[in-house]
């Protein structure tokens, strides 16, 4: 008899709130486990999605080097089982 387990989503690398001063390059990683394996995106607090593990703050950050800012994401992890995981997190940048 084939039977099929699932398992919600838990944390494998939780991410946290970042602290960032100019010229620093970072990146912030959200990854969990589950069976299915669980889908990861990342939402801006302006509802934009990015889809992925890893978030990368370069990229983010971008033209905008010159200002301090302070940014915040949501880490979403679903897959379909259980209630999904999520960690809100805080990116302070200090562009002077």
């Amino acid at each position: 008899m084939l039977s099929f387990f699932t398992v919600p989503p838990s944390w494998i690398k939780e991410p946290k709130d970042v602290n960032l001063r100019m010229g620093e390059e970072y990146s912030v990683e959200c990854v969990a486990d589950g069976l299915p394996k669980p889908n990861i995106k990342w939402i801006s607090s302006s509802g934009k999605i990015i889809e992925g593990e890893v978030l990368d703050l370069g990229k983010i950050i971008g033209n905008e080097k010159q200002a301090s800012q302070t940014l915040a994401f949501e880490c979403v992890a679903d897959n379909q089982v259980g209630d999904a995981l999520r960690k809100s997190i805080t990116i302070s940048y200090n562009g002077e």
